[in-house]
């Protein structure tokens, strides 16, 4: 018997003892396929379904292999992999190697942060007009951003919101349907938008308006044109210092209402009075008691049947009047949209001859559209700047000037700064609230 292993050993390389497994110092074959000791070894202590570095893979009777502790780490493939019907090619796999997430790269997937932002994504849709729309990327709007208006960044606050007037950091406009609050909207930056005007639109740079509308880009050949003038309306008797007092000539003129717009030392003021609510004859006094001079007076509410007399309350002297179906006296109103449209720049008014009288405008700011009314003292020939800038001025107010002496009210003095642009309008917007189209930059 030792004979025999001994042989065995020396012939085939077949090591037995007594109570061992066969033992193979080289390889042995099977059925003429040979297996080396280093093949035989990645199947030793082989787990079915567990990954083992150095040993063969096994699947599990479910064809898995799923080890929540040892798994492959790295698979390269030549080919294609499937995954169910669904073939994934190996240029489908490079499309999301090395992305950064909220970011675009060329030939990558986008995918948005964990807050849904993903930043200049290029969507390339061309027109039927030959413009079009490109890079749209999501920001978490505060307060309201209404469609079709635009948006811009707040540094001071470090937030996204609807772009006021001559705004600097215009980032792009509104593409969902309706209105966003508070929330993730859809913001194009770049290529054609519809947008909505604040004032007549003209082809040409844009900028913005109030309410994230736009306006004309306030461009040199702009800079002191002359929108409208008129002749004063030379109160009369007027109050230094005094208050005033309404009343009308006919006793039916009850609860009409009145406003007085004026100013003391240089500074607007206005007072909404109402004639007697029993007798319109009955004289009514201003509760302000010290208007330097009233440049302007508008019936509000109700219609004059007799003439209404504004006098100082002192002497009893008239300072002005309004017929019978009158609306005003004193105020000379812009014509219509386009005349009235200061393109958000600083407006100037100036004298056509020597007058140091006050002179009032009423319009919508630049920034806001709220209404606002200002008064300036003129200095003859020479321009003199209003103190806020205006989308429109609708109203010059011109009852201390003389009648004698022409009053222009003119753009601002400077052009707007090149950073203003938000885009180009291509089409025409006819007045507040139209639509224009515009190329986005």
């Amino acid at each position: 018997m030792l004979h025999l292993m001994n042989w065995l050993e020396s012939k085939f390389g077949l090591r037995l003892r007594y109570g061992d497994v066969p033992d193979f110092r080289s390889g042995f074959k099977v059925n003429g396929t040979e297996f080396s000791a280093g093949e035989v070894t990645v199947l030793d202590s082989v787990t079915a379904g567990k990954v083992t570095a150095s040993k063969a893979l096994v699947v599990d009777a479910t064809k898995d292999l799923d080890d929540a502790t040892d798994c492959l780490r790295n698979l390269k493939l030549s080919g294609t992999l499937t995954l169910g019907s669904t073939e994934v090619a190996e240029t489908d796999i490079a499309k999301i190697d090395g992305i950064t997430n909220g970011t675009v790269a060329s030939g990558k997937a986008v995918v948005p942060t964990t807050g849904g932002v993903v930043d200049l994504l290029d969507i390339t849709q061309p027109r039927t007009n030959g413009y079009n729309d490109r890079k749209v990327f999501t920001r978490a709007i505060t307060g309201t951003l209404n469609p079709n208006r635009l948006a811009y960044y707040d540094v001071v606050n470090s937030q996204y919101k609807e772009a006021p007037g001559n705004a600097s950091s215009v980032v792009g406009a509104l593409l969902e349907a309706g209105a966003v609050t508070d929330a993730n909207a859809a913001l194009k930056v770049a290529g054609e938008a519809s947008l909505v005007a604040a004032a007549p639109v003209y082809p040409g740079p844009i900028k913005s308006a109030y309410g994230g509308r736009v306006v004309n880009w306030f461009a040199g050949w702009l800079v002191s044109l002359t929108k409208y003038d008129q002749t004063g309306s030379e109160f009369t008797n007027q109050p230094a210092t005094d208050g005033v007092t309404i009343v009308s000539d006919a006793a039916g003129d009850v609860s009409i209402g009145v406003r007085i717009h004026g100013h003391t030392g240089g500074t607007y003021a206005y007072e909404d009075m109402t004639t007697d609510a029993a007798d319109g004859t009955t004289p009514v006094n201003s509760v302000k008691v010290d208007w330097d001079d009233i440049i302007a007076v508008e019936i509000t509410s109700g219609t004059l049947a007799g003439t209404l007399t504004v006098k100082e309350t002192s002497g009893g002297l008239s300072i002005t009047t309004i017929a019978a179906a009158g609306t005003q006296s004193g105020v000379d109103a812009a014509a219509d949209e386009g005349e009235s449209n200061l393109f958000g720049s600083l407006p100037q008014v100036v004298a056509g001859g020597a007058s140091t009288a006050y002179v009032g405008v009423e319009g919508k700011l630049a920034t806001t559209g709220a209404v606002t009314r200002e008064v300036v003292q003129l200095n003859g020939t020479t321009n003199v700047a209003l103190a806020n800038r205006y989308a429109t001025v609708d109203k010059l107010f011109l009852g201390d000037v003389a009648a004698a002496t022409t009053v222009s009210l003119l753009t601002g003095a400077s052009a707007d700064d090149a950073a203003l642009i938000a885009g180009k309008a291509v089409a025409v917007a006819t007045g507040l609230g139209q639509s224009v189209t515009a190329i986005l930059n």
